[in-house]
């Protein structure tokens, strides 16, 4: 088998099921390969909507809303959406690429490739098996334009949604979302800890605030630490936003309780080893934190899929919602000394999510290629 898994730098979500599935194929001897789709077009192209993505994401997040309604609108209508005629007029770019070295299978993260390679089927160009994964806990706009061999969604809840949108209930699978295996690996708080050089008797406050980072973390801190608790740590995980880092880091300089940290590969150290978590509602850090098995405060949730995704985990017992930073940090605060409430959302969080989804999705990928092959 030689795997294509194809992603879209329009943060960080996307990127992460990706490589979680790259890692779980590497992990079995399966040549993979795991691209931006969007490269694929130029490097230009792939830039140019990423900073167009983040900057809306982090400086007009109701306008990002305003856009999602619209399209949420649009793709009720039935009518093939200007979204899909842009992808398809990508196809021959992707089909080249397949074809020039030999994909047997292609797996997508994000809704770009997912419609390109739909368009290739309808059209009888693409005969290897394509597999979509929704990343978020919702139907998300013109994701009902998209017919692939199998669609992988992340919740019951969710599948009911996208049948009852007219997709074929026979090309979907509830699998839950991919994330790393660390999330929800052995490692206990101790050793996470340990390993971050946490002591273990402090109650630890963990905000992040996405790839592209967002502006609620600081007045967050400052709320924290009006507790006046000596046994506080706050880490705030700033991704890739270079502004924020610095503001942290000079704000709260001579606080030895505040802690900025840099876009980092040990997100599943930091779930591991602390108390709460304080962030907005990705997909893509909901299913990872469930699988940590760490409770959540969700604030600042960008309209749209973030919202839905907030309401899916408060509706399960896995999160609560915040209406402001004060008030995040005041359900924080409640949760972090409430042993019993933190247990019963960490049940719930195992009892919901699948921390395996990147095994099971990879397994139906295997065994339907094995067959197709068989059958030839």
């Amino acid at each position: 088998m030689n795997i294509l898994i194809l992603s879209a730098n329009t943060g960080e979500g996307h990127n992460g099921a990706a490589r979680a599935l790259y890692e779980e194929f590497r992990s079995r001897g399966v040549d993979c390969e795991l691209v931006d789709a969007l490269s694929l077009c130029s490097e230009k192209t792939s830039d140019t909507i990423s900073s167009i993505y983040n900057s809306m994401i982090v400086k007009l997040p109701h306008l990002f809303g305003a856009i999602y309604r619209a399209g949420k609108i649009y793709s009720s209508t039935g009518i093939k959406s200007p979204v899909f005629i842009a992808n398809s007029s990508q196809s021959d770019k992707l089909l080249n690429f397949i074809n020039e070295n030999g994909f047997t299978a292609v797996v997508c993260t994000h809704l770009f490739p997912m419609q390109t390679l739909t368009y290739l089927k309808r059209s009888g160009k693409i005969k290897i098996p394509c597999y979509g994964i929704l990343t978020d806990y919702t139907l998300i706009p013109f994701f009902r334009e998209v017919e692939l061999d199998m669609c992988f969604v992340p919740h019951a809840d969710v599948l009911e949604e996208c049948v009852r949108e007219g997709m074929d209930r026979r090309r979907l699978a509830v699998t839950g979302i991919p994330v790393s295996s660390g999330f929800s690996s052995g490692i206990d708080r101790a050793q996470a800890r340990q390993l971050l050089s946490i002591a273990d008797d402090r109650r630890v406050y963990l905000i992040m605030t996405g790839g592209a980072g967002c502006t609620y973390a600081l007045p967050i801190c400052n709320s924290l630490l009006s507790f006046n608790d000596p046994n506080a740590e706050i880490f705030v995980l700033t991704g890739k936003n270079k502004d924020l880092y610095n503001e942290i880091k000079r704000e709260h300089r001579h606080d030895r309780q505040v802690h900025a940290v840099s876009f980092t590969d040990k997100v599943y150290l930091y779930m591991k080893a602390s108390d709460v978590l304080i962030s907005k509602s990705g997909g893509i850090t909901c299913t990872e934190a469930a699988a940590a098995q760490i409770p959540i405060v969700h604030v600042n949730a960008i309209p749209g899929c973030e919202t839905k995704n907030a309401e899916l985990f408060e509706r399960n017992g896995m999160s609560v919602r915040a209406t402001d930073p004060a008030n995040a940090a005041d359900l924080a605060f409640s949760i972090a000394n409430d042993s019993a409430r933190s247990t019963r959302m960490r049940k719930c969080e195992a009892e919901c999510i699948n921390p395996h989804a990147a095994s099971d999705i990879a397994d139906v990928v295997m065994r339907k290629k094995r067959r197709k092959s068989k059958n030839a």
